[in-house]
């Protein structure tokens, strides 16, 4: 179901980053951050650089929320507002402290199936533009069928087991 898939991809992706932070990452940007706690959650991403994406109105919620259940907003983590359908994130990470020569971890999760193919195209090719040697991308992906109602994915027939 729902819930174990999500659980499942949020531990996945939390050690994907820490695996990351251990081998060099210095930044950190979520696209599409929402309400992701991990830059709060984690001990280890609390000493880097962290650059959380997202539309106006979910940042101003989150950082309410932050600062009525933690006092403070934390300090390692910029907030930026960006709209994927109109903007690209090169544009809005430019005016913030982001530095394009540290390697960086890019997460992207549950965010990709909302965007038009267009948005998806040019958000990955401005990740590509600012990632230096070392950085890396974590993503999710939705498959539209299962989202429309389009494909059945209930009888995956031939498909080997992995």
């Amino acid at each position: 179901g729902v819930r174990p898939s999500a659980i499942g991809r949020t531990c996945w992706l939390d050690e994907q980053l820490r695996s990351s932070l251990r081998t060099g990452i210095q930044q950190v940007v979520i696209l599409g951050a929402g309400y992701d706690s991990r830059a709060c959650r984690l001990p280890e991403v609390k000493f880097t650089s962290v650059f959380e994406l997202d539309q106006p109105a979910l940042i101003a919620m989150k950082k309410e929320r932050l600062l009525s259940s933690l006092g403070a907003l934390p300090g390692h983590v910029t907030y930026v507002e960006v709209d994927f359908d109109r903007q690209d994130i090169i544009t809005v990470l430019s005016p913030t402290k982001f530095d394009r020569t540290l390697p960086t971890f890019f997460l992207w999760e549950g965010v990709m199936h909302y965007l038009d193919a267009n948005a998806v195209d040019s958000t990955l090719r401005a990740i590509a533009s600012l990632s230096p040697a070392g950085s890396q991308l974590a993503f999710t992906y939705i498959h539209r069928g299962l989202l429309d109602g389009t494909l059945d994915f209930g009888d995956l027939g031939d498909v080997p087991a992995m």
